[in-house]
Formats: structure tokens, C-alpha cells, sequence
């Protein structure tokens, strides 16, 4: 449902459902990952923690591995950044 809205273009019906779905689907890595983007898109910091998150739960999600990398190389640290990369 997060993605959906997502790719809605509808960042703030997706970032509604974020809190509903925390329990729920919070051990999930495709959660985590929308959820990341979905914090990203709306501009919040937080969005580094749901792409760690990700990649902590699934280590083989590429994508969630890219999304932090990307995180960190703007925001973190780019020396992890680099590692990561």
C-alpha cells in the first residue's frame, strides 16, 4: 500500500499509512525500502535509517543497498559512502 501511493505521486497518503504498517511489516525489507523513500521524497533525515534498516534485513535487496549509499554520499558521511559503493 505504501508503494502504491508512492508511485501515486501521493508522498503524503504514502507517509500516512508509514506509522499503520510499522508493526505489522516493520521486519520487512521491501517495507523498510518504500518507506525510506517515501521519507526521502518528503524531505525527513530519517529515510537513511528505513535504507539501513533494509539492507540489514535483506543484505541481497541491491536496491536498498543503492538507496543508502545514495543517502550517505548526500547527507552522511561520504567516506562510508565510498565504502559502501
Amino acid at each position: 500500500q505504501v508503494a502504491s501511493f508512492l508511485f501515486q505521486g501521493d508522498t503524503v497518503g504514502a507517509a500516512g499509512l508509514l506509522s499503520k504498517w510499522d508493526n505489522a511489516a516493520g521486519q520487512n525489507a521491501f517495507f523498510q525500502l518504500f518507506a525510506g523513500a517515501t521519507l526521502e521524497r518528503a524531505g525527513d533525515s530519517r529515510a537513511r535509517e528505513r535504507y539501513e534498516a533494509a539492507t540489514r534485513l535483506d543484505p541481497e535487496l541491491v536496491v536498498s543497498q543503492i538507496a543508502l549509499t545514495r543517502s550517505m554520499a548526500i547527507d552522511g558521511d561520504v567516506t562510508k559512502a565510498a565504502e559502501l559503493a
